[in-house]
């Protein structure tokens, strides 16, 4: 979804529907250090805990206005 929404996002945060282009880079980004991250330190924390801190981490940029 955030794939699709990323215009409709762009768009709201920043006025400019070609801000979302920004939005998806960040997340593929931020997507590709995760998995160097976990490729570097393949159990360095468990399942659970990546996705609660991925949840922690997003939600800032998430409730911006």
């Amino acid at each position: 979804m955030l794939t699709a929404c990323t215009a409709l996002l762009g768009g709201r945060a920043r006025g400019v529907a070609g801000r979302g282009a920004v939005l998806l880079s960040c997340a593929a980004v931020s997507g590709l250090v995760a998995n160097a991250v976990l490729a570097r330190f393949p159990r360095s924390a468990t399942p659970d805990t990546v996705i609660w801190a991925g949840a922690l981490v997003e939600t800032p940029g998430l409730c911006r206005r």
